[in-house]
């Protein structure tokens, strides 16, 4: 009896062992784990992501293509001041013109 006690003994102490053991293995995977986690992230720290890159180039893109509208704006504002000025020098010509056809109206009619 004394023999299979100290045999149950020595059973128990083995499979405490084994499990002491494998828990530390596991929390020394664990400890890996985070500090190549950690390294990783200092790592990509300094350096932008493709999310970030991506914004980047959209806000460029969005200020040249503001900066086109601004230039389209002004030269739509100087086409339709140039126009208002052409369509009043149009009417200033087309009155001189049926003045010019009245006074030649007058006149051959004083020649007749």
């Amino acid at each position: 009896m004394q023999e299979h006690r100290s045999f149950r003994k020595r059973k128990v102490f083995l499979s405490l062992k084994h499990d002491i053991a494998k828990s530390v293995q596991a929390a020394f995977m664990a400890e890996e784990w985070v500090d190549h986690a950690l390294d990783q992230g200092r790592q990509t720290e300094g350096k932008p992501t493709a999310a970030e890159k991506a914004h980047a180039e959209v806000v460029k893109k969005l200020k040249k293509t503001l900066a086109q509208l601004t230039k389209a704006e002004k030269a739509q504002k100087n086409a339709e001041a140039a126009l208002a000025n052409y369509e009043r020098q149009a009417a200033e010509c087309l009155e001189a013109q049926k003045k010019a056809e009245n006074k030649l109206a007058l006149n051959m009619e004083k020649l007749k």
